[in-house]
């Protein structure tokens, strides 16, 4: 699973110090974005831990999805 995740700065820029800072982590059609104001204390090690966190309830979110015009698999040939 690890192998789909995406992490992506959806901000204007990418200076940490911008008023809005916004995180994407995705796998394959399911996102979260997360949000950010300069003032963190630490803001790249907050940034990190919540990416982990969003990949976790993303996998979490997968395990529990049933359609079949959906496949988070790989397929083994």
């Amino acid at each position: 699973m690890a192998s789909h995740v995406e992490v992506t700065n959806r901000s204007l820029t990418d200076d940490l110090k911008e008023k809005d800072i916004k995180i994407e982590v995705r796998i394959k059609e399911l996102y979260v974005l997360n949000n950010y104001v300069q003032g963190i204390q630490h803001l790249p090690g907050v940034i990190e831990i919540d990416a982990l966190d969003s990949f976790k309830m993303l996998s979490r979110r997968i395990g529990r999805i049933e359609k079949p015009h959906i496949s988070f698999r790989q397929i083994n040939k």
